[in-house]
């Protein structure tokens, strides 16, 4: 399910109270706001296009990732990569320390 929690507009003005609850309380208005005010889960966004809604998992977008360099030779990996990954196959290359907290091993790239 996308949506994480739904607030009714009578539990917002007269039920009890909790900091998540407040913080909805605030920017609540009974005249502006609808009867339902839907919290929808992190990483995840509702978008409107001709009357329709959908909901969009913005988390889980693929994006390229271009390595350029002499040690590099051109090609195209199609393996989904973790990001953290990125760090170590910079590292590697540049033959530095990876950091702290890097845990994942370097993208086995063609030399």
């Amino acid at each position: 399910s996308r949506v994480n929690e739904v607030y009714h507009a009578t539990d917002l003005l007269l039920g009890s109270w909790n900091p998540e609850k407040g913080l909805r309380r605030n920017s609540f208005h009974k005249k502006r706001s609808g009867d339902l005010t839907l919290e929808i889960m992190p990483g995840w966004q509702i978008i409107e296009k001709d009357q329709t809604s959908k909901t969009v998992n913005y988390s889980a977008i693929q994006a390229p990732t271009v390595f350029l360099g002499q040690a590099f030779k051109p090609a195209i990996v199609s393996t989904p990569l973790k990001v953290e990954a990125i760090a170590s196959t910079i590292s590697k290359t540049i033959r530095i320390r990876a950091p702290n907290a890097s845990r994942t091993s370097a993208i086995k790239i063609n030399r």
